[in-house]
C-alpha cells in the first residue's frame, strides 16, 4: 500500500456514499477516485502523477461541484478525450459529463453537463457504460459511444440487440451539446433476467443470502483501444443460461470494431464464457466479469464463480477465477 487506508470522506466529507471507483488517466499520466454523494457525483484528480504527495483536485457538492439531481445509483466513470463520463442508475439524466480539461488543472469553474438517454429500455435497473480509453492513444475528439444491452424480456424491447448512442459535448457552448438517437447491433439471442429483475438471484453453497447476479448492467468497464486498423470495443454482461436447477449464470461477451475514428461500429466477434465444471461434474455459475484486452489483442478476464447445485459433493463457495483468450 502506498498510504494507510483512510476513509473517502477524508477526500469528499461527509456526503460520501461509497461505491468508489479508481482509474488511471494515461494520456494525462493522472490518477481520478470517485464516489457516490448523497445528491452529488463525488470526483477526484490527482494534481500530478504522485498522489500520495501532492494531493488532489476535489469537486463534489461540498465545494458547489457536480451535484446531480437526485442520488446518483451506482455510478460508472469512463475517460473520453472531451471529458470524464458517468452512468448513472436514476430516473431522468442518467449520463453526465464531466469537463476534464479544467478538472485536470484544479480549474474551479469546470462544469458538468447531463442527459436523459434517449429511447434506453430497461428493466426497471439501468447500467449502460461510456466507451472508456484504455491507454494514452485518443481518437479524435467528440463522438464518445455510449452502449447498453436491450433484453427482449424486457417491455417494449422486440428482439435482443446493443444500442449504441454518440455523444458530442460544446464546452463553450452547452447548447450545443447532443446525444443521438440509438442505432441498433443485432445479436445472438440472451436471456438477461434472473427472479423477474429482483436482486437476490444466485443460491450459495452451504445457504446464507441469494448473491445479486448483477444483470441489467454492461459491466465495469467498456474497453476502448486503438489498433493500427481499426478501433475496438470490449465489454460484457450477465446472462442465464438455464441450467438444470433452473438458472445459470454465465457471461455474454462482445467485441465491436470501427475502421476508423468516428465511423460505424460492427459486431466483430461475440461469445458466451460458461464456468468449467466441477471434477464430479457440478455446475459453476460465472458472472460479476471484467474484461481488458492488450495491444495484442489478447482477451483476459476475471469473474465471480460459485456451484450452482448447493448439494454438489465438491461445492465451490463464491471465489475469483481469471481466463483469457489469445487474439484470433
Amino acid at each position: 500500500p502506498a498510504t494507510p487506508a483512510a476513509s473517502l470522506s477524508s477526500l469528499f466529507g461527509p456526503n460520501e456514499s461509497g461505491d468508489p471507483i479508481v482509474l488511471y488517466d494515461g494520456e494525462a499520466d493522472r490518477y481520478v477516485i470517485s464516489s457516490m454523494g448523497s445528491s452529488s457525483l463525488n470526483f477526484a484528480v490527482s494534481v500530478t502523477n504522485d498522489p500520495v504527495n501532492d494531493g488532489w483536485h476535489v469537486y463534489n457538492a461540498a465545494s458547489n461541484q457536480f451535484p446531480t439531481q437526485g442520488f446518483p445509483d451506482y455510478p460508472k466513470y469512463s475517460i473520453w478525450s472531451d471529458g470524464y463520463y458517468c452512468t448513472t442508475n436514476q430516473s431522468g439524466d442518467n449520463l453526465f459529463i464531466l469537463e476534464r480539461e479544467k478538472i485536470l488543472n484544479g480549474d474551479t469553474t469546470a462544469s458538468l453537463q447531463s442527459f436523459d438517454t434517449p429511447s434506453m429500455a430497461t428493466s426497471g435497473f439501468a447500467s449502460a457504460q461510456i466507451l472508456d480509453i484504455v491507454d494514452d492513444n485518443h481518437p479524435e475528439t467528440g463522438n464518445a459511444t455510449l452502449v447498453y444491452l436491450q433484453d427482449d424480456s424486457w417491455g417494449g424491447v422486440s428482439y435482443d440487440h446493443i444500442k449504441l448512442w454518440t455523444v458530442n459535448v460544446d464546452w463553450d457552448n452547452p447548447a450545443n451539446s447532443s446525444i443521438s438517437n440509438p442505432t441498433e447491433l443485432a445479436t445472438t439471442a440472451f436471456n438477461s433476467v434472473f427472479d423477474g429483475g429482483s436482486f437476490s438471484n444466485l443460491t450459495q453453497p452451504g445457504g446464507g443470502v441469494p448473491i445479486d447476479a448483477l444483470q441489467a448492467t454492461i459491466m465495469n468497464q467498456a474497453q476502448f483501444r486503438k489498433f493500427g486498423t481499426h478501433n475496438s470495443a470490449l465489454f460484457n454482461f450477465v446472462i442465464d443460461v438455464d441450467a438444470s436447477s433452473g438458472e445459470k449464470a454465465a457471461v455474454r461477451w462482445y467485441e465491436l470494431r470501427q475502421d476508423d475514428d468516428n465511423q460505424p461500429w460492427t459486431v466483430y466477434q461475440e461469445g458466451t464464457y460458461v464456468a468449467p465444471d466441477t471434477p464430479t461434474g457440478g455446475e459453476k455459475h460465472a458472472w460479476h466479469a471484467s474484461m481488458m484486452m492488450d495491444l495484442f489483442g489478447n482477451i483476459g478476464m476475471g469473474y465471480s464463480g460459485m456451484t450452482v447445485d448447493p448439494n454438489d459433493p465438491n461445492e465451490v463457495r463464491v471465489s475469483s477465477y481469471y481466463t483469457g483468450r489469445f487474439a484470433g
